[in-house]
């Protein structure tokens, strides 16, 4: 087990047991938990996870002090963690789960009644279970097999989702590779409420500890803003969207030097905003297949004009799509061969991005080769799913869905008997219940028909370049 995330662990805390690894908030308590004291409490959810008989354990839940302990005891023991949207609704999360082979689930105290509710017939365990009920264990656990894999799905609705499939041991070694891959130092504050289950969520938790970081647990989005001055971080990662909301409403607290984004393109205005007030921005550019970080912008430098991490090397291919060639990546989709053959070409992902290289070697993405829209707060959608249910709306005989500065912008050409009364009211009534980001409030009238490839695929680059040009004036 020389490169296994185990042996990292124990590395990266050896000589720093008394410093601080993690804060989290309970009420107005802040709670703080050593290097020291981090690696007891995952050698005995390592420990009790060992002891329980399923291999395949579903991981459910807020981000938590106790969702750590529960999804890296678990990886540690040899079990395969499945990540799950703690928000995802019923029918998808049934789906999901049936699709991952999920055998049992370790879930946050207040779904655990939810859980054993939609699965009866499997073990629910909560969080607590991976704690031990006496206190912290004194004696060093040894793992009596080898580590497993973490299964991340990829975004967007989830009738498209995939199980990315990544190796405990891929990933320890990307964190021995890319370890100053990431901006801030060693003992400084990180704070990320990007949730857990995300793939720059859960990457970042890690990455903060390789570096003898102090890592800050969110309370959810709805405490943004208390959690961002109650830490006072030196470093923040938050999402394009989070970034707008601290800038409109409470601001950055004094200590806070470094932003890092990504997950959608950020508009160039929040780095402006932010580097009057003595704030560098990071945007970064990844995805679950590259287990998170390819490529980053530079203090001071364009926000988007990424320089590849050392490492890494990026080339585009005839058609403009961005190829990423290195050392760690994906093992590949759960049970989607023909999917993971589609995308990883020995130890090269097809990204499905379309990117300028400039004369430095620096990366541009200016779209995306698929159906994937990419919005601001790191969420995607499925444009040919949204494209079935908005041709439906009354009075439309084509549209299309693509993305533009963040948001899913519909395109339609209305047939004979269209209504524009009968239209809105149908589109309000689709939109009613739908999360903010996901509402289709940019509409527009194409008139003609929508521009198309010789085998019939909607050109939703075309459109989106079109629809730019109208936006400003046909500049």
């Amino acid at each position: 087990m020389e490169h296994s995330l185990w042996e990292l662990i124990h590395e990266l805390v050896k000589g720093h047991e008394d410093m601080p690894a993690v804060l989290y908030r309970e009420g107005e308590r802040t709670v703080r938990v050593s290097y020291g004291a981090l690696l007891q409490d995952l050698e005995t959810a390592a420990r009790l996870a060992a002891a329980l008989p399923e291999s395949r354990i579903g991981i459910w839940g807020g981000s938590s002090y106790a969702w750590i302990a529960a999804a890296y005891g678990c990886l540690l023991a040899g079990k395969h963690v499945i990540l799950f949207d703690e928000s995802i609704g019923e029918e998808d999360f049934r789906r999901l789960a049936e699709y991952a082979d999920a055998e049992a689930f370790a879930v946050s105290p207040e779904l655990a009644a939810e859980a054993g509710e939609l699965f009866p017939d499997r073990a629910v365990y909560g969080f607590d279970r991976f704690a031990e009920p006496a206190g912290r264990g004194e004696t060093r656990w040894v793992p009596g097999e080898s580590e497993k894999s973490i299964v991340i799905f990829t975004s967007g609705t989830s009738a498209g989702a995939k199980g990315v499939v990544i190796p405990a041991a891929t990933l320890a070694e990307h964190l021995r590779l890319f370890k100053h891959a990431l901006p801030g130092e060693a003992e400084e504050v990180y704070f990320s409420p990007i949730p857990f289950f995300h793939i720059f969520g859960f990457l970042m938790v890690i990455e903060v500890f390789n570096r003898h970081g102090v890592f800050c647990i969110g309370s959810g989005v709805r405490e943004l803003k208390n959690d961002l001055w109650a830490y006072d971080a030196h470093n923040v990662s938050l999402v394009p969207s989070m970034i707008k909301f601290a800038l409109d409403t409470c601001g950055f607290p004094p200590r806070t030097r470094k932003v890092i984004t990504g997950g959608s393109a950020c508009p160039g205005e929040y780095q402006d905003m932010l580097r009057r007030r003595g704030i560098d921005l990071f945007a970064m550019y990844g995805m679950s297949e590259v287990i998170g970080l390819a490529a980053i912008s530079e203090a001071g430098g364009e926000l988007l004009r990424y320089r590849p991490v050392d490492g890494v090397d990026v080339r585009l291919s005839e058609e403009g799509e961005v190829l990423l060639t290195l050392p760690c990546h994906f093992e590949g989709y759960y049970k989607k061969d023909e999917e993971t053959r589609q995308v990883l070409r020995g130890d090269t992902v097809m990204t499905g991005d379309l990117g300028q290289m400039d004369e430095a070697g620096y990366l541009r993405i200016v779209g995306r080769m698929g159906e994937m829209i990419v919005l601001r707060n790191g969420e995607k959608l499925n444009a040919a799913d949204l494209d079935r249910e908005l041709s439906a709306l009354p009075g439309v005989r084509e549209a299309a869905v693509f993305g533009y500065d963040g948001y899913p912008v519909l395109a339609y050409t209305p047939g004979e008997d269209f209504d524009e009364e009968r239209f809105q009211a149908a589109l309000a009534q689709y939109n009613r219940g739908r999360p903010v980001d996901r509402k289709i409030v940019r509409v527009w009238d194409h008139r003609d028909s929508l521009p198309r490839t010789a085998m019939s695929k909607i050109k939703r680059n075309g459109l989106a370049e079109e629809y730019r040009k109208l936006s400003r004036g046909g500049d």
